[in-house]
């Protein structure tokens, strides 16, 4: 996360926020469901 963080000029915490916010969205997307063997949990 360190380098990330450098080579986008933000913070490292930016990076880990930012990184769980969006694999907590493509965790839910009902759409994206369908690659995996789980079901969507809200």
């Amino acid at each position: 996360m360190e380098r990330t963080a450098q080579v986008l000029g933000c913070s490292p915490n930016t990076v880990k926020v930012q990184s769980s916010r969006a694999l907590r969205s493509l965790r839910t997307d009902p759409d994206l469901s369908l690659f995996t063997n789980r079901e969507v949990v809200p």
